[in-house]
């Protein structure tokens, strides 16, 4: 029996024609000594096969995380950024809209991936606690107008307006700053 496999063929086809060589092997006296090779290389190409499978599942799920992870950014960075705007009494070109968002737009913001809205959000956090930590009127003013930066706040559709979401998880910082 002549087989031929590609690089590029499944470990799951692979395990299936080692049974299938090992079987006919075995079915013949004068080859079944030749068996006990293909056998151990069924077991492995199974060992394989669930290993793969339990690689591609978690892949799955950290994705899945990661999906859900940039949705929230999504609603975070909106509702920031219609707050931001509304403290700076919807004037973009006046702090503190324009100490977060001079170089970059919202939606630029929401459309970085991941590795970078990350670091952008770790830098907003910086600049949100430099403001928050200078004690001086003017700073103190500035960042009194901005809400704190929570889960529980997300744009409302029609007029931008944040509204709480009602949930039991409790009311923590950014996900980015833990």
């Amino acid at each position: 029996m002549a087989t031929h496999l590609r690089d590029s063929t499944s470990i799951d086809v692979v395990a299936d024609t080692c049974d299938a060589i090992a079987t006919a092997l075995q079915s013949d006296p004068k080859t079944c000594h030749l068996a006990e090779t293909w056998i151990a290389l069924t077991a492995s190409a199974d060992q394989l096969a669930t290993d793969k499978r339990d690689l591609d599942r978690g892949l799955r799920r950290a994705r899945a995380r990661l999906s859900v992870a940039d949705a929230r950014w999504d609603g975070e960075v909106a509702a920031f950024a219609r707050a931001a705007l509304d403290a700076s009494s919807g004037n973009r070109s006046v702090a503190p809209y324009s100490r977060f968002f001079d170089k970059t737009n919202p939606s630029a913001a929401q459309g970085y991936g991941h590795d970078r809205e990350i670091a952008l959000g770790e830098q907003w956090s910086r600049s949100s606690n430099v403001i928050r930590g200078n004690r001086s009127p003017r700073a103190f003013s500035r960042a009194s107008a901005l809400p704190p930066m929570r889960f529980g706040m997300r744009p409302r559709t029609g007029r931008g307006r944040l509204r709480r979401r009602r949930s039991t998880e409790p009311r923590s910082c950014c996900w980015w700053t833990r």
